[in-house]
């Protein structure tokens, strides 16, 4: 180890590190207000740029950080499906490839979708739906959610090429979400 340190050290460390930088900096770096009606159709032109879904007023995705939990007890939620151990996160991204609102911390076998329904994003949106989508917006998302008409998902059995063609401009627009995590 260049550092000294052992493994679960410095795992805890970037543990820490995440949650330092959700709590403290996400109020500064993330929006805490909805866009202007202005800036929503720069957004809606941001998405629509990518592969021509009208509408879309942010994404959603989650994604695994290694991490290994030093209780063993507990260990086994954090055993994603791939069988390594992390955190799962979830991110709000807008077309601009940044961070509209994150939820870090949840176990690796939570899936997206209790994420979402717990997450404060989700709150905002459904305290003022039209202020953070506009009036004919909506969030993309994978088969994974199901927030009835605030949320645009992929077919989950596509049955004919305007499907299967649909399911992959909603795929490269939800791209944003992966190309914001790095």
């Amino acid at each position: 180890h260049v550092t000294g340190a052992g493994r679960e050290t410095v795992q805890q460390y970037v543990y820490l590190v995440a949650v330092a930088i959700c709590s403290r900096l996400k109020k500064r770096w993330m929006s805490w207000k909805p866009p202007t009606p202005e800036e929503l159709e720069q957004i809606y032109k941001g998405f629509r740029d990518r592969r021509g879904i009208n509408g879309c007023a942010m994404t959603v995705d989650g994604t695994h950080v290694p991490w290994w939990p030093d209780d063993a007890s507990v260990r086994a939620y954090f055993c994603n499906h791939k069988g390594w151990y992390s955190l799962n996160v979830l991110a709000w991204v807008s077309c601009f490839y940044t961070f509209i609102d994150a939820e870090i911390g949840w176990a690796a076998r939570v899936g997206d979708s209790v994420m979402v329904t717990y997450s404060g994003m989700l709150q905002r949106l459904q305290n003022d739906r039209e202020a953070w989508l506009g009036k004919r917006g909506f969030v993309v998302g994978d088969g994974g959610f199901g927030l009835g008409d605030m949320m645009l998902v992929p077919y989950r059995s596509p049955s004919n090429k305007m499907q299967k063609y649909f399911n992959f401009c909603i795929s490269s627009t939800r791209f944003f979400v992966e190309e914001t995590f790095g």
